[in-house]
């Protein structure tokens, strides 16, 4: 009974030491896919990415083209989508693999590919899927697609219509899942020294989270408080009217 009792008090701070494990390995895995803002980071296609492509003056064999009038992409659901090996069916080619490849490579790849049956093709490769998430406190929350390899932090932010009025910019949150763990970094934006430290590139799949100040509970609370003690007012008044106090 004893070794029982032992065990359940020791229990709450064994959790706590395994929380603070697994919190260090995340905080070591975020650290690891860092990239600053000079880095060569370059976005390499893989299995189940959703292509569009836009042959420049054929509209017949663009898929989701960035060039014609209907302009059609994925909201209309026009799009390549790569097979477990990367490949994929394109119109007139038939099956090409880009798994690995930069977009770059793979619109050259195309292009190579498209020169046996157009004279010099002019095409754009995009990636639909390559997305992130911005939530909290901004003007224009929601999902953003990754145009380009590197977009940084305030990059992101200001696509997002900046920061709200009770945005912490002290405590901005960037969310990343490497080798299957949830990753958290936390980010003073405040700091402009260190700012270039902090500028990160933001990576597919990350998701933004800008807090609230304090100062928004408090002050929800007081537009609640507000009308409550104006009714209460009215209402002693009221009876002091009524009773001829007043």
């Amino acid at each position: 009974m004893r070794i029982f009792t032992i065990l359940f008090l020791a229990l709450p701070a064994i959790i706590s030491c395994q929380r603070n494990i697994l919190f260090q390995s995340g905080e070591d895995h975020f650290e690891r896919t860092m990239v600053s803002t000079d880095s060569g980071y370059v976005y390499r296609l893989q299995a189940f990415d959703k292509l569009s492509i836009s042959v420049w003056n054929h509209e017949d064999i663009s898929v989701g083209s960035i060039y014609g009038i209907y302009n059609s992409n994925e909201v209309y659901g026009k799009w390549i989508l790569l097979n477990e090996k990367g490949a994929g069916e394109f119109p007139l080619i038939g099956s090409l693999s880009l798994q690995g490849l930069s977009i770059q490579e793979a619109e050259d790849s195309l292009k190579k590919t498209y020169q046996r049956v157009i004279k010099n093709p002019i095409l754009t490769l995009r990636v639909l899927n390559k997305k992130i998430s911005v939530v909290g406190e901004v003007i224009k929350p929601g999902n953003y697609l990754l145009e380009k390899d590197n977009h940084n932090l305030v990059e992101i932010i200001a696509e997002a219509g900046g920061f709200d009025y009770y945005a912490n910019k002290k405590k901005i949150t960037i969310i990343r899942t490497v080798n299957g763990i949830t990753c958290r970094k936390t980010i003073d934006l405040t700091q402009l020294r260190s700012l270039d430290n902090n500028n990160c590139l933001i990576q597919n799949g990350d998701i933004l989270y800008i807090p609230p100040t304090s100062s928004k509970k408090i002050d929800k609370k007081t537009q609640t408080l507000i009308p409550l003690a104006s009714v209460v007012t009215a209402t002693i008044l009221l009876l002091k009217f009524l009773t001829g106090t007043l």
